[in-house]
């Protein structure tokens, strides 16, 4: 299959490149990276935090139901 520019930014972070190299390498510029690299750390805060939610609520002893609604 053919990888996004998102993906091989992510791949290419993961390996430890900088900004720099991975825009020259891709073609892309460096606010392109700083752009996927701010949206991935979002949505893996985004997804504990709905984590964390869940877990709290199945603490709880007196929930009736769980009501979990994604936007």
């Amino acid at each position: 299959f053919k990888k996004t520019k998102a993906r091989q930014i992510l791949e290419l972070l993961h390996k430890a490149l900088s900004a720099r190299e991975i825009s020259k390498t891709l073609n892309v510029s460096r606010n392109s990276v700083a752009y996927v690299k701010e949206s991935y750390t979002s949505a893996i805060r985004t997804g504990r935090n709905i984590a964390r939610k869940i877990i709290g609520m199945l603490r709880n002893e007196n929930f009736h139901s769980i009501n979990l609604v994604l936007l």
